[in-house]
């Protein structure tokens, strides 16, 4: 259990331990959650506290066991989540997920070869990039790309040689969108 009053998770703080349960007292002060900090462990299911402002690279990747990620939210306080870092959710078995309004970007390798087979977008996305392989080979059939987008990187959701197919992509309108990545929507 962390401590309300603990304000940054560092690089590395529990990567690979056998740490399988995170909870954060009520009123978390948590603004940071470090590059690798929970690599490789155990975690069965994170609720990340509102006031986390980044996750770090590779923070939750490689934990094989976890299925359910949630950012916190009270109906009178929104979540303040802007990046998720690259490869942060990596091969992880999550099968669904709802990114806040307040994220503006999703970084490279973000998502790669995870679970989910939905993904969400809150109303009013602030996100204004998906990265490089972000959601590639993650088997999901339909997404809508929200209007606030402005780059699609490199493969972000590339299926090549893997079992499922995207079949429906739908751009929010008005669309601020200016890039899209070679191969972003390949195969």
């Amino acid at each position: 259990t962390i401590p309300n009053t603990v304000k940054s998770i560092g690089d590395y703080a529990f990567i690979g331990s056998e740490l399988n349960t995170i909870t954060f007292e009520e009123n978390s002060q948590l603004e940071t959650i470090g590059s690798s900090a929970f690599s490789g462990c155990n975690i069965t299911s994170i609720i990340i506290p509102n006031k986390v402002k980044s996750i770090g690279s590779n923070a939750f990747n490689n934990n094989t066991l976890l299925d359910t990620v949630t950012f916190e939210q009270h109906s009178e306080l929104d979540s303040h989540l802007e990046t998720i870092g690259d490869y942060a959710f990596q091969r992880v078995p999550i099968n669904t997920i709802t990114i806040p309004k307040s994220v503006k970007s999703i970084g490279d390798f973000a998502f790669y070869a995870s679970g989910l087979t939905s993904i969400d977008f809150e109303l009013d996305s602030h996100l204004e990039t998906i990265g490089d392989y972000a959601f590639q080979r993650v088997p999901i059939n339909t997404i809508t790309i929200p209007k606030s987008v402005k780059s699609i990187g490199y493969a972000a959701f590339n299926q090549y040689n893997f079992n499922t197919k995207l079949t429906t992509v739908h751009f929010e309108q008005p669309s601020q969108l200016e890039t899209i990545g070679n191969n972003a929507f390949g195969y």
